[in-house]
């Protein structure tokens, strides 16, 4: 559970907000306007709670409950979901990442769910 075990975020959602922190973040280069970027954020927040219905790792933890590998296949899946949305709304901000892309490796690479 994220947050010193809170289990308030999900630590997927969360991880999702730092990648999108360290490439669009209004003090990086070259970073987004700071509106722009929450509005970013904002974003990545609402399409994770659209498809997970909630970004509180309790919630998200008790459609897993039961054993150690629901929630560990659970948690690929956010992760997974997160990792989707977050480069989503990394490209649609800075297409030019992806020219740089291991197109290749993405499409062969098989998930691990």
């Amino acid at each position: 559970m994220a947050w010193g075990g809170a289990g308030c975020s999900c630590g997927a959602l969360t991880g999702s907000v730092v990648i999108l922190s360290y490439y669009l973040g209004p003090h990086g280069r070259p970073g987004l306007p700071k509106k722009e970027f929450r509005s970013c954020i904002r974003e990545l927040h609402h399409q994770f709670q659209g498809r997970f219905g909630s970004t509180c790792c309790r919630v998200l933890a008790k459609k897993a409950a039961g054993d150690k590998e629901s929630r560990r296949v659970s948690c690929l899946e956010l992760t997974r979901g997160g990792g989707e949305i977050a480069a989503t709304l990394l490209l649609e901000a800075r297409p030019e990442l992806l020219s740089a892309a291991d197109l290749i490796f993405l499409h062969s690479s098989q998930p691990p769910l």
